[in-house]
């Protein structure tokens, strides 16, 4: 009589799995496990199929955030493919899928170089109704850098601002300036960097990055004269080590950070 109690469904049919006097927030952590397992275990006596199924969304299962909370570490540890396995037998499971999954999956794509799929399932989030935010187009601008596909990137980017009215971050500006400077890309890097001041001050992380591109490049006389830019107008008292050292090796031609 108590589990029956403990699992009868609310009257505006929003099932929860504590909605009796009790609060689940109220229990031990032991105790909450003990009623999970007692109340999955009846369910199949309790409850229909079909009411388990429909009144439950599946992101509320135990199952469903246990699986995408091991997506999660193993996204954190770069085993990419163990990821993917447990992502692919979660959606053979059930169709459902929701944007904090489609944002780690499509990172994880991204990772390993299938730009194909990641795309695919960008398109598969929109099509299901959820609407891209920032985190979606700096995880999607940040792999394509990482894949080359500058063409893609842009368009990415240009869709954000224009489409979606998205505004952008530093983590935007920074994921592409990083990937202009990694490949010597001055002229793209320089656009970017110069684009990025209509929206906020650059950071040490973006300056780091600008000056670490033109050394790569060899574009020393450029070097100097950006470096002496940042120092006066954005950092006069230098912090960051790591810039520092970028901006002493600017004098000498023939240093390369």
């Amino acid at each position: 009589m108590f589990l029956q109690r403990l699992i009868k469904p609310l009257p505006n049919k929003q099932l929860k799995f504590f909605p009796s006097p009790l609060s689940r927030s109220k229990l031990t952590p032991n105790l909450q496990t003990r009623l999970s397992s007692l109340i999955f275990s009846f369910k199949s006596q309790t409850l229909s199929h079909r009411t388990f199924c429909t009144e439950i969304p599946f992101s509320e299962t135990e199952r469903y955030k246990r699986d995408r909370n091991a997506i999660r570490d193993l996204k954190i540890d770069k085993q990419y493919n163990e990821a993917i396995e447990i992502y692919l037998k979660l959606r053979k499971a059930n169709t459902f899928c929701e944007q904090k999954l489609y944002h780690m999956m499509i990172e994880i794509y991204g990772k390993i170089g299938d730009i194909e799929t990641m795309l695919s399932l960008y398109e598969e989030m929109k099509a299901a109704g959820i609407r891209p935010t920032l985190r979606t187009f700096n995880i999607l601008i940040n792999e394509l850098g990482s894949a080359e596909k500058y063409d893609k990137m842009k368009e990415t980017f240009d869709k954000m601002i224009n489409e979606y009215q998205i505004k952008p971050d530093v983590i935007t500006f920074h994921s592409m300036v990083k990937s202009y400077g990694i490949r010597g890309m001055v002229d793209e890097m320089l656009e970017v960097f110069e684009n990025s001041k209509n929206f906020f001050s650059p950071d040490e992380s973006m300056c780091r990055s600008v000056l670490v591109g033109l050394n790569k490049a060899g574009r020393h006389d450029l070097r100097q004269k950006i470096h002496k830019e940042i120092k006066e107008k954005y950092f006069p008292l230098i912090k960051d080590k790591t810039l520092r050292g970028v901006m002493v090796t600017a004098y000498d031609p023939h240093s390369l950070y």
